[in-house]
């Protein structure tokens, strides 16, 4: 591939951490201090990926820059978007005047656009993915800048995308409800749908509830694929999700909480057809932290990734 498909990766990093209390991607569970964002820069660097796209706020930028200098050194592939209330069409920038929080994760994928040459994966930076998942993630990239044929030339096509899929049951809080994509494919691979939950949680006896966008209880298979924001894109998803924003905006823009989350936009463009989307299952080991009381098990377990070799101590090493 050339430097223009180089696949990059995305990590949203402009979350308020509202439940969490302090700023997720700033949290230090590693041993030494690291953040979940610092792991999936190793981790999405050592699968292959040429750059590293941060978004965040401006708020963030400088405190979320010296501390991925700090654990894992200068010089790496790292750019920055900044996620801003005011990236709307100029025809619907009022919409932006009372509002407090940002436009939501597909919002902050147009924010990275710019930046964003070829296929692109995306990933949250307070998720844990685990090293397979990104390995996966940058195989199917290659694969998609090299051998499928740009939409462009085709402009009645989908556009090609994937989804890392885990079992529902392995992403659960013990701390309190959290938000899943419900991911539903066919056997052979293509999903047909991905509606995005609430408040799913364990019920007990191995049943998963959740609360669906219309505000049903819903039961949850304990197996089905759950989309963890883990995502390859082909570049022709941009602009199909800058006239979706569009058509958000007119509809739901003067709610002052509505999100433009990435998952109901893919939802969307599955539904009019215009993404061929296909789940890849490597997705096997996660966790994150939702809830305060997740922090604990999570620097448990990343303690537990050095102590096996999976990372090494200090986490710069993994750099070379």
């Amino acid at each position: 591939m050339d430097g223009r498909d180089s696949p990059s990766l995305v990590l949203l990093a402009a979350g308020r951490s509202t439940r969490y209390g302090t700023p997720k991607q700033l949290a230090p569970l590693g041993p030494e201090g690291e953040s979940l964002t610092a792991y999936s820069v190793v981790d999405g660097l050592r699968a292959g990926f040429r750059r590293i796209v941060v978004v965040t706020s401006r708020e963030l930028r400088p405190r979320l820059e010296a501390h991925l200098q700090g654990v894992l050194g200068e010089g790496l592939p790292l750019h920055w978007a900044l996620q801003e209330l005011e990236m709307l069409p100029d025809d619907l920038r009022h919409l932006g005047g009372d509002r407090a929080k940002p436009w939501g994760t597909a919002q902050a994928i147009l924010a990275a656009a710019p930046l964003l040459p070829g296929p692109f994966g995306v990933a949250n930076a307070d998720d844990w993915y685990g090293p397979e998942a990104f390995r996966a993630l940058a195989t199917a990239l290659d694969a998609m800048g090299g051998g499928i044929p740009d939409p462009a030339d085709s402009p009645n096509g989908p556009c090609p995308a994937v989804a890392v899929g885990y079992p529902m049951r392995a992403t659960l809080s013990p701390s309190g409800g959290v938000s899943r994509g419900w991911i539903t494919a066919d056997a052979g691979g293509r999903v047909r749908r991905v509606l995005e939950l609430r408040n799913v949680r364990s019920a007990g006896g191995g049943r998963i509830l959740g609360v669906d966008p219309e505000g049903h209880p819903v039961a949850v298979p304990p197996d089905t694929p759950a989309s963890m924001n883990l995502w390859g894109f082909h570049p022709c998803l941009l602009s199909l999700l800058h006239e979706a924003f569009r058509v958000f905006l007119m509809e739901s823009g003067a709610d002052l909480v509505s999100e433009f989350a990435l998952s109901t936009a893919v939802d969307r463009l599955l539904e009019a057809g215009a993404l061929d989307l296909r789940l890849i299952p490597e997705g096997r080991r996660w966790f994150g932290v939702t809830h305060p009381g997740d922090a604990d098990t999570v620097a448990r377990k990343l303690e537990a990734l050095h102590g096996d070799g999976t990372y090494p101590d200090p986490l710069s090493q993994a750099l070379g």
